[in-house]
């Protein structure tokens, strides 16, 4: 399907579902001849475009909006898909952060039945609130802040709190060695703040963004990776990147394809491709691929070990 006829679409739903939440009762027949398709196409529009999810209900030839629901007039349909997946992926935060974002959707619009599920986990960092908030006002305010870590006083520049694979981390630079570092936020004790003022490199802010996992190395090199990716899950790397610099270089009549990809860290990679094993290979650089293939052979080993 055609980019301009997805516009179309998208256009139609919009205005149907605003015009329902208007308190409208919709004829198929005339939405047909409104949007100048057939009523087949506004019948599947309702069946398998809108019903499936939103609180629709047929009375007679007329649809309205399910008696008992309140909407809130003031988001539209783009807006209210955005809340509900942050609401869906609120809820698996932990049980105190899960209650207290619902009670903050409550406030933005009125609650009704969910259309999204997620299933992404993330540490609920709900006793770690009044740590965040110091964290978050020395990052605003380009202070430092000193804590202890893993058995070790630390001085350091607050850069941003990040998410890797659903756990919370402090990205910063210690200033025992000026080398950027991850802390494990839960695991960071007797935090304060210091007078002292610094400037933020943006640079270390790009590197960042450029993480693949809590495995990347913020003071190392970037350096290209090329995988090659079976038919069996090409179709994964072609709907989402798995890295910001992801490039597919081919794609083979099997279905496989070959992509690249910008890394900062051997170990960042290797924990990517892990995940992926084995219909994810790695084609270069080739110390890279032996210590994939090193990997593959103790995996075996253990396997072995485990069966006896």
């Amino acid at each position: 399907m055609k980019k301009h006829e997805y516009d179309k679409i998208l256009f139609r739903l919009i205005e149907i579902w605003r015009r329902l939440r208007n308190g409208e009762a919709l004829v198929k027949k005339e939405l047909a001849k409104e949007f100048n398709v057939s009523e087949r196409t506004i019948q599947k529009d309702f069946n398998e475009r809108l019903m499936s999810f939103l609180p629709i209900e047929r009375i007679g030839k007329e649809y309205r909006v399910k008696k008992g629901y309140s909407l809130d007039k003031n988001l539209n349909f783009e807006n209210e898909l955005v809340v509900n997946i942050l609401e869906s992926i609120s809820s698996s935060m932990g049980k105190k952060m899960s209650q207290m974002s619902k009670n903050l959707f409550k406030k933005l619009y009125n609650p009704r039945e969910d259309f999204i599920l997620s299933k992404m986990q993330i540490e609920d960092l709900g006793e770690c609130i009044d740590k965040v908030k110091q964290i978050q006002d020395s990052i605003v305010n380009c202070k430092e802040i000193s804590f202890y870590y893993n058995g070790k006083d630390r001085v350091a520049r607050a850069y941003k709190i990040a998410i890797f694979e659903g756990f919370w981390y402090l990205y910063a630079q210690d200033r025992n060695d000026n080398r950027f570092k991850t802390f494990y936020i839960k695991n960071i004790e007797k935090l304060s703040t210091k007078d002292a003022v610094f400037e933020v490199d943006f640079n270390m802010l790009e590197k960042l963004d450029n993480a693949l996992n809590i495995w990347f190395e913020p003071d190392g090199e970037n350096f290209e990776v090329v995988l090659l990716a079976n038919k069996n899950i090409s179709k994964y790397f072609k709907r989402r990147s798995i890295g910001k610099y992801q490039k597919i270089l081919n794609e083979f009549e099997d279905g496989s394809i070959k992509l690249s990809i910008v890394v900062s860290s051997k170990r960042a990679i290797l924990h990517e491709v892990k995940k992926w094993l084995p219909d994810l290979l790695i084609i270069s650089p080739e110390y890279l691929k032996q210590d994939m293939l090193s990997l593959i052979d103790d995996f075996r080993l253990q396997q072995a070990t485990f069966s006896v």
